[in-house]
């Protein structure tokens, strides 16, 4: 039912819903920007369907949402779905996780650490060299406890022909993983089950990666 302000004010059983009907067509007017300071007018089912408001928190409870405005802003930000990392060492957040991870070169060896095991979490770090970087990635997953399963490809560009190898950890301890000197096509993928980091993707380098435990 649209409002009006000719419309009959007694459309339904409900008292309250009249007044509520005729409130609106007499007095209210279109707001024509919101913010999130503004308030909205409702009934309280819980409480007799008095007649109460929501702000914006209560907005996104009244329809189900558990995000954040600022989750949902991101996730919609097309500019926010990547992540550059810098030229130093890097700890992932888990408000990242399923984005790309672009690495350009770095001036030295650079540790990425994995944070705190959850659940779910999906990191991918990918080279944006056109050429052999000079220094290496050690991705480390910060205990020996949460260590890596799986395995990564590995493209031999050093060899005669070329060759492609599997790289994987021993699947009990190592915890650390040194990409040597990777080129163009270095594309790794971490996914976590909530205690361990399942590797997979390729390595392309002169040098193989190499896997380690915590010092």
């Amino acid at each position: 039912m649209a409002l009006s302000s000719t419309a009959d004010q007694n459309q339904t059983v409900s008292r309250i819903l009249n007044r509520l009907q005729y409130g609106l067509t007499r007095h209210a007017a279109d707001i024509t920007t919101a913010t999130t300071s503004d308030i909205l007018m409702m009934l309280d089912a819980s409480d007799n369907y008095e007649a109460k408001y929501a702000d914006s928190d209560n907005v996104r409870e009244m329809i189900g949402l558990t995000a954040t405005a600022a989750e949902i802003n991101a996730a919609a930000d097309v500019s926010a779905r990547r992540v550059a990392i810098a030229d130093g060492d890097y700890t992932f957040l888990a408000a990242n996780s399923g984005k790309p991870h672009m690495v350009a070169n770095v001036s030295a060896d650079r540790t990425f650490t994995l944070p705190t095991p959850v659940d779910g979490l999906d990191f991918e770090v990918i080279a944006t060299v056109t050429a052999a970087d000079g220094h290496d990635w050690i991705i480390d997953t910060g205990d020996n406890a949460n260590y890596l399963i799986g395995g990564a490809l590995f493209y031999d560009t050093d060899a005669s022909p070329t060759v492609f190898a599997v790289a994987q950890p021993n699947g009990s301890s190592n915890s650390r993983l040194q990409v040597n000197l990777p080129q163009g096509g270095t594309r790794l993928r971490f996914i976590c089950d909530g205690t361990l980091w399942t590797l997979e993707g390729t390595v392309v380098s002169v040098t193989a990666p190499a896997f380690s435990d915590q010092a």
